[in-house]
């Protein structure tokens, strides 16, 4: 009776240990960070513009994920809450690719991923400067396991059976037998500890932002236009009646001019 006692209590320690061991080695959950995502390339995005300019102490942002459309909300940061300054302002704002015109002043832009992919998310801070701002991110995400994965709890749970039944084994004093079954169920209970998804991966995104400065316009520009010319030119007009021509203000030919000097 001790020995199969020390026998079951044996085999239910070593599945422990196992088990234990198992979930140390794949990261006790922790997620893990993968490699931060590379920079997108400073190209301008295909994307409506608003037909009029950006109005007065406004800026014209561009925003433009490169894994497809996103939800994008926006919220205020404030520098300093004065006693002037207000609350600070959130709201949605658009999907990717798009372009909206914003208060000049710092934002933090919340991206989240449609339904088809909501591993997909991200938070961008955007100071938003006079004239065209561009931004294009490369969004990071947090992938979550599955929670009752069906492959890791079949072999959890046929490991656990066959450490007991090898423990048993053992305890009637066959010895090949159990130390076999043992072996099988802390094989499986190994297995199962690794395969199981437990460890959530996260990955950080990155940006690419630059400004484009409002043109100044040139001062030939800023002056009125001339007056438009005239469609006909006066000096082809006809005279009026009774006014002089060119030919009745010539001077006469004196005759002397005229006259053939006498030999």
């Amino acid at each position: 009776m001790g020995q199969g006692k020390s026998g079951w209590l044996g085999a239910l320690r070593t599945f422990f240990v196992v088990l234990v061991a198992a979930s140390f080695a794949s990261g006790c959950g922790t997620p893990r960070v993968l490699a931060p995502r590379q920079p997108p390339s400073r190209r301008m995005p295909v994307v409506q513009m608003p037909a009029e300019p950006p109005a007065q102490g406004h800026g014209r942002v561009v925003i433009d994920v490169v894994d497809g459309p996103m939800d994008v909300s926006a919220r205020t940061v404030e520098s300093f809450a004065g006693a002037g300054s207000g609350p600070p302002r959130s709201g949605p704002l658009c999907r990717t690719p798009c372009a909206v015109d914003l208060p000049l002043g710092r934002y933090k832009l919340y991206l989240s991923g449609l339904r088809s992919d909501p591993s997909r998310g991200d938070a961008v801070d955007l100071d938003v400067h006079p004239g065209l701002n561009v931004l294009r991110r490369a969004s990071g995400k947090y992938e979550t396991p599955e929670y009752m994965p069906t492959l890791p709890i079949v072999l959890i749970v046929g490991g656990g059976v066959g450490v007991v039944g090898g423990g048993a084994t053992l305890a009637t004093g066959n010895g090949a037998a159990g130390a076999i079954l043992m072996g099988l169920g802390l094989a499986l209970s190994l297995g199962g500890a690794i395969a199981w998804p437990r460890r959530a991966e996260q990955q950080q995104g990155r940006s690419t932002f630059w400004n484009e400065p409002p043109q100044p316009i040139p001062a030939a520009e800023a002056q009125p236009a001339p007056a438009p010319a005239p469609i006909f030119d006066s000096s082809l007009a006809p005279p009026a009646s009774g006014a002089p021509t060119g030919t009745d203000n010539a001077p006469e030919a004196s005759d002397e001019s005229t006259r053939t000097p006498e030999p």
